[in-house]
């Protein structure tokens, strides 16, 4: 499936209008969002300018609209990398890094040193990060021409639009049609799915652009491939769920040959297979955060012996076998090896025949040296020198050990393998800001695009094709489940190929609103019944925010935000009528609709008066009033015995609080009524049935609890797998006790086949 062969939805929007020019005044420094220049205006460091990756100037971006706040690691991550968290922790590292490089003024800059005491970004520890340089918004001057070399990269920009920073989830998603097609579709044929990310015409100008071809076909996890020397068996290890982990090995032009298949115990992991002939294979197995060991056996029958002992590490390659079959070479902590204890890790050569070992590579200061990847003829090496996944390769001589650097990028890199014909070496790397597969000559150079299918986590080479490799490929996908409210029996999942967020039951119509991707950019979806396919509703042009659904009939609310505005629509519409919904402006930036109970006004989040409040909104008049003075973020209305309630939830500060309400709708005193309630579950509660029904967060599992109205008395409603509940708004029940839930998705690997230049 091509990216740009979809079928339109009908009745959708158009796509969204790219934001205006965006440019900021950063201390010293002029930074053009668009362009992603930055400029030192007084010509003492940056005078002619330095343009940032697409990444790495959508971080400052963001750093400098929050206007001195903390951005929240999450948010970024969300945001600039589509929620990968896989790939955005460690991207957003780096981005930071290069960030503090170009804007510390601090003695030691150059080397990207963080959190000095005079550093431009500073880092809030387990939270996020937040710029202590003055940032002004200067108006964007008429756009000359762009370079050619420049255009495509502009655009990529472009499709991220400017919002102001807030709290509200959905803005801490990407939120342009043009980001998420750029970096998620997963496309489906014959059950199996992968990664795709096109580059731009220049970048990919002479690259396969086909998706890459799907290797295996099963549901759940696969990693470490390894194709026999032959070319003719491929060993890969699978697992999925909670189920025994595997290693196969499958005949590539024999599907119906049968399979040999290894397993072991689901605590105990297999990785790397590495082949020592064409029937006789090695691989890794170990135990979490304990050392493992390699064991050898010969096709078909053979029994494991273990060749050596080694220095598991998940995700991260740390062993490989020579093409004769002849070495080890094995990544160890180089204080477990019994020499002085320096710190960091190196490469060890360990003879199979005689078991004697010797070190190959020395790195200094405490750098650690992994991925190890052997050239096709066994006299050179690869691997990554830096920390454990971001640094840069590097090139040893087997016989000598002689190391060469091969880029200078300091970016986070997973896979590594020799094209086979020794002519190149592939790795995947974020050193453009995304992550991609690349290809280097040994004799160094700029690297150049081989595919850009993302998280290639594990690579190896296809014999016999010199432009081909294997490689393990990591995907996310969400689902909205619909669990019984008494016992948490599935009753029916809603998946998609693309991600489906924030679902809310409406309980009158019987019928389910959630958003997602579906349609290459974020709409507002219903399901009407159970088995229907899901359809999205007419919106204007814009990113929406999680709906509310009234209490007793088929209405719904939620606020969105036009392209290139600083300020909302509120919308209101009905699921038993396919039109427009009414559209009202606001004066500001509001989200996390209810209705209230006398049917004709909202509960709103809103940044009024320069702080994050609740407030009620009156659709006659439309007039505000103010709920909460203690920056409440998520209300209900509720009616008890006692009387009216609001129930809610405060901005970054776990509990869950209430007020009582008198007829006119003025507000009391505070109470707190429960502490567990997470800040990032703010939404992740309702009343129900006379009770209170909160999601608390363990280690293990997650609970789902029934609180009496002032909290003294709580029951076990059911539990759930910990982290299985997404986080923000993502809970809702039915009248029937029907739980409606957006749940994260597994994750999954493919192993795929990438075809390079």
């Amino acid at each position: 499936m091509q990216l740009d062969s979809r079928p339109a939805v009908p009745g959708a929007a158009d796509p969204p209008a790219a934001p205006p020019h965006r440019r900021w005044r950063i201390g010293r420094f002029l930074f053009d969002a668009t362009t992603r220049r930055l400029v030192d205006s007084e010509g003492s460091g940056l005078a002619a300018g330095e343009q940032l990756s697409v990444k790495t100037a959508a971080v400052l971006q963001r750093l400098a609209e929050a206007g001195g706040d903390v951005v929240l690691r999450e948010r970024l991550i969300a945001e600039v990398w589509d929620g990968n968290t896989y790939t955005g922790s460690r991207a957003l590292t780096h981005a930071v890094w290069q960030l503090r490089r170009v804007l510390d003024d601090a003695p030691g800059a150059e080397q990207g040193l963080t959190d000095e005491a005079g550093s431009a970004i500073q880092t809030i520890s387990k939270t996020g990060y937040q710029l202590r340089l003055p940032a002004m918004a200067e108006p964007a001057p008429v756009a000359a021409p762009l370079p050619t070399s420049e255009a495509s990269a502009v655009a990529e920009a472009r499709a991220v639009p400017v919002t102001s920073a807030n709290k509200s989830p959905l803005r801490r998603l990407p939120a342009m049609a043009g980001a998420l097609v750029l970096v998620l579709v997963l496309a489906i044929t014959a059950g199996a799915a992968w990664w795709l990310q096109p580059g731009n015409e220049k970048a990919t100008a002479g690259v396969d652009r086909t998706p890459p071809q799907p290797m295996t076909l099963l549901d759940g996890v696969e990693n470490y491939p390894a194709v026999s020397p032959d070319g003719q068996r491929l060993a890969f290890v699978w697992s999925r769920g909670e189920g025994d982990v595997r290693l196969r090995i499958v005949e590539r032009n024999r599907p119906e040959a049968p399979v040999i298949e290894l397993r072991e115990p689901a605590e105990m992991h297999l990785a790397s297979p590495m082949w020592l002939g064409p029937d006789r294979l090695a691989y890794a197995r170990a135990r979490e955060g304990e050392d493992c060991e390699i064991v050898a056996l010969t096709l078909p029958e053979g029994q494991p012996e273990k060749l050596a002992s080694c220095f598991y590490q998940f995700r991260v390659g740390f062993v490989d076998a020579s093409p004769d079959g002849r070495w080890l070479a094995l990544a160890r902590p180089l204080k477990s090896t019994g020499q002085d204890d320096t710190g960091g890790g190196a490469i060890f050569l360990h003879e199979i025949a005689t078991g004697q070992e010797r070190q190959l590579t020395r790195p200094s200061g405490g750098e650690t040296d992994v991925q190890p990847a052997f050239s096709r003829s066994g006299k050179l090496l690869a691997f990554m020198r830096g920390s454990i996944t971001v640094g840069d390769v590097f090139l040893a001589e087997v016989a000598g050990g002689q190391a060469t650097r091969l880029t200078h990028d300091d970016a986070p890199l997973g896979g590594m393998a020799w094209l086979a014909d020794d002519r190149g070496i592939a790795f995947n790397s974020a050193r453009d800001g995304t992550q991609a597969t690349w290809r280097i000559s040994p004799q160094g150079g700029e690297p150049t695009l081989f595919s850009r299918a993302q998280a290639a986590i594990h690579l190896a080479t296809l014999p016999g094709e010199p432009n081909a490799v294997a490689a393990s490929v990591y995907k996310f996908a969400d689902s909205i489940e619909l669990l019984d409210g008494h016992d948490g029996h599935l009753r029916e999942t809603l998946a998609a190929s693309s991600r489906n967020l924030y679902a809310q039951a409406c309980p009158s119509a019987g019928q389910v609103l959630f958003l997602s991707f579906r349609s290459g950019r974020i709409g507002l979806w219903t399901v009407d019944r159970p088995g229907q396919a899901p359809r999205e509703l007419p919106l204007p042009p814009g990113t929406p925010e999680p709906a509310g659904c009234a209490a007793d009939e088929p209405r719904w609310a939620t606020t969105l935000r036009p392209p290139g505005s600083a300020t909302d629509l509120l919308l209101l519409g009905r699921l038993n009528r396919d039109e427009p919904p009414q559209a009202i402006p606001l004066d500001g930036n509001y989200g996390n609709v209810t209705w209230a109970l006398d049917k004709r006004s909202l509960l709103l989040a809103g940044d009024r008066g320069g702080r994050r409040e609740l407030w009620r909104f009156d659709l006659a008049s439309h007039q505000f009033l103010r709920l909460t003075d203690d920056h409440g973020q998520f209300g209900q209305e509720v009616q008890t015995a006692e009387g009216r309630w609001l129930y809610y939830a405060r901005q970054n500060e776990a509990g869950l609080w209430r007020r009582p309400l008198d007829a006119q709708g003025s507000i009391g005193a505070a109470q707190r009524v429960h502490a567990g309630l997470s800040p990032e579950d703010w939404g992740n509660w309702q009343w129900h049935d006379g009770a209170l029904w909160l999601v608390l967060r363990g280690k293990k599992q997650d609970r789902v609890v029934r609180v009496d109205a002032d909290g003294q008395h709580e029951t076990l409603a059911f539990t759930l797998p910990a982290g299985w509940l997404r986080r923000f708004r993502s809970f809702s029940l039915a009248p029937n006790g029907t739980l409606v839930a957006s749940v994260s998705g597994p994750v999954q690997a493919d192993v795929v086949r990438l075809a390079g230049p």
